[in-house]
């Protein structure tokens, strides 16, 4: 008969375990860490594997708010810490968990910020940046419920994380076009930009778009619009009749940009005639917003504008027909005029007309300059001159032009001094002659455009 010997332990440092005491071993299990290296020394992977379940359902149990939320651990390089878990999604609405921080904005850009913490919060979410703070304690509160959470994952973040409050993201660009009403059908007027959320201005009670952040729209299209609109709104529909302003200029870098000058001049033009103008949303093709109040960056008459507009519709058939891309010059001079008129010509297969004062011709041979002097005493005297032509304009170059000028009634200057010239020309030397216009001074330029691959 086998006797049992009872081993009692009171307020010992040491646990002592006895087993498989056939051979009457003693081993000393110092803690439940050693207890589970034990078991994995020696092989006993399944009860291991019990004891470690075991340990991690007591974790979860012991959370201050079981059975709504455990315990789960989570790795911070060597450290292990436990963080709060709901659950279920329920559980998380009605026990939501909170925290309560107090900290210090380190941000040189927000620090020195004299505003409500909600508008830097708000400007950060525009500009979309990442504020850096100093967190000097934390709080958590899972419903109305204070956590000691000691040993937790937020509190082991507040002694060696680096904190950051990330920006919500903003949403899409809204994609529009503005288009000025009509009785019959709208006329779009810039048929594609990107407006995000760029301001709120809590003082003045306005919110901005703009387009800044496309970089394919040559304008900057800003619109600012009253915050009360929005609340107005809600009972009266889709349609936004706001109290907004838009102002069109040009990017800097698309300041000499044919077709981007054309639109703003459209723009301005309608605004100076009282139009107003919607933003239609591209994705729905529904408008959403009338616009009346405008600001314009650029002093305009109606007669200048329709003038210029002309001139720029000429620009933009040139460069469609010669595939160049100008950059229109401030001022604007007559050889510039001269220089359009001549391309537009050669696109509408025309002739131009002009008059002339004085040709000056050279002659290398007394034969020719025999002809010329025989040739002044008949009543009309022709001449038709043709020559390469190269066209620089607005930063282009435009080769591959053929010149053919006409004078249908000319006449020597001074036939004597012709004369005497011819008296004493050798064959080779140059002999400068001046022609005047005869019974009529008018003048035929017509100009021809030779590709150079042709």
């Amino acid at each position: 008969m086998s006797t049992k010997k009872k081993i009692s332990q009171k307020d010992a440092d040491v646990q002592v375990a006895i087993q498989d005491s056939d051979n009457a071993q003693v081993k000393i299990i110092n803690s439940p860490i050693d207890y589970l290296e034990d078991l994995l020394h020696s092989g006993n992977l399944e009860e291991a594997a019990q004891f470690l379940g075991r340990i991690h359902r007591l974790s979860e149990s012991a959370h201050p708010v079981n059975p709504h939320y455990i315990f789960k651990p989570v790795s911070i390089g060597k450290k292990t810490v436990f963080d709060h878990v709901p659950v279920n999604e329920q559980v998380s609405k009605d026990y939501p968990l909170k925290y309560k921080a107090n900290f210090t904005i380190v941000d040189q850009k927000y620090s020195g910020e004299t505003k409500t913490f909600d508008e830097i919060l708000e400007k950060a979410t525009i500009n979309q940046d990442e504020i850096e703070i100093n967190m000097k304690d934390i709080e958590t509160w899972i419903g109305d419920m204070k956590i000691d959470d000691e040993g937790t994952l937020m509190r082991e973040a507040v002694k060696s994380a680096k904190w950051k409050i990330m920006p919500q993201e903003l949403p899409p660009p809204m994609k529009i076009k503005i288009v000025k009403e009509d009785d019959v059908d709208d006329i779009t007027i810039i048929d594609y930009i990107e407006l995000s959320l760029s301001d709120i201005d809590n003082e003045s009670n306005v919110i901005v778009f703009d387009n800044s952040k496309q970089a394919s729209s040559p304008h900057l299209v800003t619109v600012t619009i009253n915050k009360g609109s929005f609340d107005k709104q809600k009972t009266k529909g889709k349609l936004m009749e706001a109290d907004s302003k838009v102002n069109i200029s040009i990017k800097e870098e698309h300041q000499g940009n044919v077709n981007a000058i054309y639109k703003l001049d459209i723009f301005v033009l309608n605004t100076l005639r009282s139009q107003n103008f919607r933003l239609v949303n591209l994705e729905t093709g529904e408008a959403f917003v009338v616009l009346k109040n405008y600001n314009i960056n650029k002093e305009a008459s109606i007669s200048k504008l329709e003038e210029e507009l002309v001139f720029l519709k000429k620009l933009i058939k040139i460069e469609k027909y010669f595939n160049v891309n100008f950059s229109i010059s401030e001022k604007i001079e007559a050889d510039d005029h001269e220089c359009v008129e001549i391309l537009c010509s050669i696109i509408e297969d025309r002739s131009l007309k002009g008059t002339f004062d004085e040709l000056n011709l050279e002659c290398h041979s007394r034969e020719s300059l025999d002809g010329l002097i025989r040739y002044e005493k008949q009543e009309k005297f022709w001449f038709m001159i043709t020559q390469s032509v190269v066209i620089e304009l607005f930063g282009q170059t435009i080769t591959g032009i053929e010149s053919r000028k006409e004078f249908n009634n000319v006449c020597l200057k001074d036939p004597e001094k012709a004369k005497r010239k011819y008296a004493d020309m050798e064959d080779g030397e140059t002999v400068k002659l001046k022609f005047v216009p005869g019974s009529n001074n008018q003048l035929t330029k017509t100009f021809k455009y030779v590709n150079d691959e042709g």
